[in-house]
């Protein structure tokens, strides 16, 4: 009886959500265009399909296209997710000898290690909060959430 009961309610609620005119593009917050989100979002499972954020996703398709020299770029995007991404998968590029890093690039990577810039991260949609770049590089965010960053980039960085 109970699991029946519970299955009316989860029914009652999507057809609450279908009528109260809610687009798709409104529960899944990760549709947004990265360039009117300057804190930006690191997420591996954001929204209620529990996909990774457009950061992420954007940096992934660049590896798989060998756009090495885009990623670099992104050490000056305006979105704080976008640079510190750029941080780490350049720090994995260097390693696997991909690319060579300018003196510049070192210098702004090293910068963005005590940087306060502010960063959304998620873990589904009812679940984020904020923390700094320098919190995420340096392994100290209460996540190792570099360590999944450097995880998840290294199949498509090795390929």
């Amino acid at each position: 009886m109970k699991t029946i009961f519970n299955s009316l309610k989860i029914n009652i609620c999507l057809v609450a959500l279908f009528f109260s005119g809610l687009t798709w593009s409104q529960i899944y917050p990760t549709d947004y265009p990265i360039t009117e989100m300057e804190e930006g979002i690191i997420s591996f499972s954001c929204g209620l399909a529990g996909q990774t954020s457009t950061e992420i996703s954007m940096v992934k398709d660049l590896l798989i296209a060998n756009d090495f020299s885009t990623i670099r770029n992104l050490l000056d995007a305006k979105n704080n997710a976008l640079k510190c991404l750029a941080v780490i998968v350049c720090e994995l590029l260097s390693e696997n000898k991909k690319v060579v890093l300018t003196e510049n690039e070192l210098q702004k990577m090293n910068s963005y290690y005590r940087s306060s810039y502010t960063i959304g991260r998620c873990s589904g949609c009812n679940i984020g909060d904020k923390t700094t770049m320098e919190n995420i590089l340096n392994n100290s965010d209460g996540f190792s959430l570099k360590n999944d960053i450097r995880s998840y980039y290294q199949e498509f960085i090795l390929k």
